[in-house]
């Protein structure tokens, strides 16, 4: 992540950063540099670490939606199978599907939308004299 900071030319600070200078600890790798590259490095070094955390939080959610969905989809899966059986049961017994799936779908209309969608089917059938 780029803070304000980081838009500082490091050639354009002058001497060591107040922070690391007096009793710092020598960092594997760092010594010689500047105080203000140390801090530099510091800071680069504390947001990476943030942005893999924040990374793997992110990636842990994602798996749970990812796991969720797929269990939801399991579950409908399982109940499209049930469905299936329920309507194989009831030919079985001489019923018909078809109007079984028809009676289900007016059922889950509202009233006054089922009686609107009646009345407009009873008035196809007087104009086609059925």
């Amino acid at each position: 992540m780029v803070g304000q900071l980081d838009l500082v030319d490091p050639a354009l600070v002058s001497g060591p950063g107040p922070a690391l200078d007096a009793g710092a600890p020598e960092l594997p790798g760092l010594a010689g540099l500047p105080g203000a590259d140390l801090q530099r490095l510091a800071r680069e070094q504390r947001d990476g670490d943030l942005v893999r955390r924040l990374e793997s939080a992110a990636a842990g959610e994602i798996r749970q939606f990812v796991a969720q969905w797929e269990t939801l989809e399991a579950e409908r899966r399982d109940l499209a199978r049930q469905q299936a059986e329920v309507m194989a049961e009831a030919k079985a017994r001489g019923y018909s599907t078809r109007a079984l799936r028809e009676v289900i779908r007016l059922r889950r209309m509202r009233p006054e939308e089922r009686a609107e969608f009646e009345a407009v089917v009873e008035m196809y059938r007087a104009a086609l004299d059925l």
